[in-house]
C-alpha cells in the first residue's frame, strides 16, 4: 500500500478473486484515504480482517481482535515524560499493558457484505453496532397496544358476538311488526271421493292468496325485545371489558420482553466483565503473582456465562413469540422495542401529578379507598352484569304476568280460486264460473293460557332462580374486584420503593467490586472474593432490572383495575382524574 486507496483497489479489480482480506497499518496513507481504501474493500463485498483491531472495526472494517489501546499508551508516555521533566531520572519507567484480544465485529458491515459469522465465533465475539442493526420495525408501548387492538384475534370474536347480538335483538323486533305471507296450493283428489263430498270438495283445486296479521298486544315478544336491548348493551360492554383485557395482556408482554432483553445486557457485560478479570489474572500469572489455576478458573466462569448468555438470548425470543401472538401478527415477527424509563422521583403515573398528593402513609390509604371506588364504578364487567339483570328481571316480570295477561292480535286473509272443477261437470267447465273466485276473512283473537300442566310456575320459578343466580355472580365479581384492587395497590406500594433500593444496592456492589478488584490486582485478596464481589454485582444489576418492570407491570395491572389506561387519556382527563383523587382526599381527612 502507498499513498492512494485507488491504486490499491485498482490492483485487487485486475488480480484473481479474493475471498478475504487481512489489513495492515498503512502510514502514507492520509486519514481519508485510508477510510477509502476500507470503504472500496466493503463495497467489494470482501471480508477484512484488520491487524490494528478494533480501531479499525470501528472505521468500518469486518473483524478484528486487537484492542484500541492508543489512550492507554498517550498516558503511559505522558506519565514518563511528565516524570523527566521534573528530573526524575531514576523513577522507573517501564510498564506492562496488556490487553485481552477479542473477536469484535462490524455488525453493520456484516450485514452490508452479506457475511454471517459462525455460531461459535458469535459465543465469543462482541458485536458494534448490534442495537442499530437489529431487524424489524420500531416498537413503543402505544404503538404495540394500537396495533392489538386492531388485530388481536380475541377482539375479533368478541366482535362477532356483538355482531350476534344485535341480530338477536333485530328478530325480537320483527315479532311485533306487521307479518305478511302469501300462498300458492294446488289440490287434486280421485273422481270418487269428489263424486261422494256432492261437491263439497273439487277433484282439481289452485288456490293462491296472502295474509297479513299484526300482534296487538303481545307481553312475551315485548319483553323479549326489551331484554334483548339489554342483553345487546351487555354485550357491548363485555367486549370493551375484552379490549381492556387486550390492553393490559399486551402491555405485560411488552415490558416482559424489555425485561428479557435488559437481562440479556447484564449477561453481557458480565461476561465483559470477566473477560477484563481473565485478563487480569493473566497479567498476575505472566509476573509470577498466581498460578495458572487462576486462569483456568476465570476461563470455566467464562464459558459458563457464554452458556447462560446464550439461554438469556433464548428468552428474548420467547418473550417476542409471545408479545406476538398476543399483537395478533405473525408470530416471527421482530421489532426494535423501546425501552421505559422509570425515575425515582415520581410514580410514571399521570407525570408528576400523583406525587405531591401521596406524601403520607394516611395518603396512601385513601388512595386504595379512592381506587375500589372508582374501579366498582367503571368496570365494564359489572356494567354487563347489570344489563344481564336487568334484562332478566324483565323476563321474570313477563313470566308472573302470563297468567292474567291475554296475547291479542288481528289477522286478515285474503284468497283466490284460480281452478276447481268436479267430474260430474261437463269438461271445461269449473266451478268457480258460477261464483266468485274470491275469498276473505278477518279476525281478532285474545289468548290466555289456563292450565300448561305447572308449566306456567316453572317457568316464573326458573326465572327468579337465573336473576338469584345473576346477582350472586354480580356480588361475588364485584368482591373479587376490590380484592384485586386492595392486592395490586399493595403490590404498587411495594414495588414502587424497591427500584432505589435495588438501584442503590446496584451502585454500592459496584464501588465494592471497584475496591475488590484493585486489592486482587495487588494480591491482597483471593480470586473467591473476587468472584463474590462480582457475583453480587451481576444479581444486584439483575435485581434492579428486575425491579423496574416488575413495577411497571403493577402498574398496568393497576390501570387495568381501575378500566382507566392513561395510554388512551387526554391531558385534560389526566387533569380531571388528578383533581378528584386530590377532591377524595381532601374530603377523607
Amino acid at each position: 500500500m502507498n499513498q492512494t486507496a485507488r491504486e490499491v483497489l485498482d490492483r485487487l479489480d485486475a488480480g484473481s478473486p479474493w475471498d478475504a482480506v487481512y489489513l495492515t497499518p498503512a502510514p502514507r496513507m492520509s486519514d481519508p484515504e485510508y477510510q477509502a481504501l476500507i470503504d472500496g474493500l466493503n463495497a467489494r463485498k470482501l471480508p477484512v480482517f484488520s491487524m490494528l483491531g478494533h480501531a479499525d472495526v470501528a472505521r468500518g472494517a469486518l473483524v478484528g481482535t486487537r484492542p484500541d489501546d492508543r489512550e492507554r499508551l498517550a498516558r503511559r508516555l505522558a506519565l514518563v515524560i511528565r516524570s523527566l521533566s521534573n528530573g526524575d531520572l531514576g523513577a522507573e519507567s517501564g510498564a506492562i499493558l496488556v490487553g485481552e484480544e477479542k473477536i469484535l465485529i462490524n455488525a453493520k458491515t456484516a450485514a452490508a457484505i452479506g457475511y454471517s459469522p459462525r455460531l461459535d465465533t458469535i459465543m465469543t465475539a462482541e458485536l458494534l453496532y448490534a442495537d442499530t442493526i437489529r431487524s424489524g420495525r420500531p416498537l413503543s408501548l402505544t404503538q404495540a397496544v394500537n396495533i392489538a387492538l386492531e388485530r388481536n384475534v380475541t377482539l375479533e370474536i368478541k366482535q362477532a358476538e356483538v355482531d350476534v347480538s344485535r341480530q338477536d335483538r333485530n328478530r325480537a323486533l320483527s315479532a311485533l311488526w306487521p307479518q305478511v305471507n302469501s300462498s300458492l296450493a294446488y289440490n287434486r283428489v280421485n273422481d270418487d271421493q269428489s263424486a261422494d263430498s256432492l261437491g263439497m270438495t273439487p277433484e282439481r283445486q289452485t288456490r293462491m292468496g296472502a295474509n297479513i296479521s299484526q300482534a296487538l298486544f303481545n307481553d312475551p315478544a315485548i319483553s323479549r325485545f326489551r331484554a334483548s336491548r339489554r342483553q345487546y348493551e351487555g354485550v357491548q360492554l363485555d367486549r370493551e371489558n375484552s379490549r381492556m383485557d387486550v390492553i393490559e395482556q399486551v402491555s405485560k408482554s411488552y415490558i416482559r420482553h424489555l425485561q428479557a432483553q435488559a437481562l440479556l445486557r447484564i449477561q453481557t457485560d458480565n461476561l465483559n466483565l470477566t473477560h477484563n478479570n481473565l485478563s487480569l489474572a493473566r497479567l498476575r500469572r505472566n509476573l509470577g503473582a498466581s498460578g495458572a489455576e487462576e486462569v483456568l478458573r476465570w476461563e470455566a466462569q467464562a464459558a459458563s456465562q457464554r452458556a447462560s448468555l446464550i439461554k438469556a438470548g433464548s428468552h428474548v425470543d420467547m418473550a417476542r413469540v409471545s408479545m406476538n401472538q398476543t399483537l395478533g401478527v405473525e408470530v416471527n415477527a421482530r421489532w426494535q422495542t423501546k425501552d421505559i424509563v422509570v425515575r425515582t422521583n415520581d410514580f410514571h403515573f399521570l407525570g408528576a401529578r400523583l406525587t405531591p398528593l401521596l406524601r403520607t402513609e394516611r395518603h396512601v390509604l385513601r388512595f386504595e379507598d379512592f381506587a375500589v371506588n372508582w374501579g366498582l364504578r367503571c368496570f365494564p364487567g359489572l356494567a354487563a352484569l347489570d344489563k344481564q339483570i336487568e334484562a332478566q328481571r324483565l323476563m321474570m316480570a313477563q313470566a308472573e304476568r302470563r297468567f292474567f295477561v291475554p296475547e291479542l292480535g288481528a289477522g286478515f286473509e285474503w284468497g283466490r280460486f284460480l281452478q276447481r272443477t268436479r267430474p260430474d261437470l261437463p269438461d271445461g267447465l269449473e266451478l268457480s264460473d258460477s261464483g266468485n273466485r274470491n275469498v276473505w276473512m278477518f279476525g281478532l283473537q285474545a289468548s290466555l293460557p289456563l292450565f300448561e300442566g305447572g308449566g306456567l310456575f316453572s317457568d316464573a320459578s326458573k326465572a327468579k332462580a337465573q336473576l338469584n343466580q345473576l346477582c350472586f355472580t354480580r356480588s361475588h365479581v364485584a368482591r373479587q374486584l376490590e380484592q384485586r384492587i386492595r392486592t395490586v395497590c399493595y403490590a404498587l406500594f411495594a414495588s414502587y420503593p424497591t427500584i432505589t433500593l435495588q438501584r442503590q444496592a446496584a451502585d454500592f456492589a459496584a464501588q465494592n467490586l471497584d475496591i475488590v478488584k484493585d486489592k486482587y490486582a495487588r494480591g491482597a485478596l483471593t480470586i473467591l472474593e473476587l468472584l463474590d464481589a462480582q457475583n453480587q454485582l451481576f444479581v444486584a444489576h439483575q435485581n434492579a432490572a428486575i425491579a423496574v418492570y416488575a413495577y411497571l407491570e403493577d402498574l398496568v395491572e393497576f390501570q387495568r383495575t381501575l378500566s382507566w389506561f392513561e395510554s388512551e387519556k387526554t391531558e385534560q382527563e389526566k387533569d380531571e382524574w388528578a383533581s378528584r383523587l386530590a377532591a377524595f382526599l381532601e374530603t377523607r381527612q
